[in-house]
């Protein structure tokens, strides 16, 4: 379940990066009417599979070498999901 929801925050903040930081790009896809967060493959612009630095803005960019743990300049969904388990938000304290 924390994967899932790593995924979902993960995928949360590129749609909110990539709006932000929008050059000549047309926008991503934003998962449709069902408020669903897009899937790694919306992201994955030219269907290969992987996702380059090109294909990145905001808080990815940033973060892509970090998330890159093989260094070959594409990250895989594996590598994204182990990104995000290692630098889980803290949770927030219950009263």
């Amino acid at each position: 379940m924390n994967i899932i929801m790593s995924r979902i925050i993960l995928l949360a903040s590129l749609v909110l990066s990539f709006s932000t930081f929008a050059q000549d790009r047309p926008e991503p896809p934003t998962g449709g009417m069902g408020g669903k967060p897009p899937s790694f493959s919306d992201f994955d612009q030219n269907g290969d599979g992987y996702i380059s630095l090109d294909e990145t803005r905001g808080p990815m960019q940033n973060d892509f070498n970090d998330i890159d743990t093989n260094s070959d300049g594409l990250l895989t969904e594996s590598e994204i999901d182990l990104f995000m388990k290692n630098h889980r938000p803290p949770e927030s304290p219950r009263d």
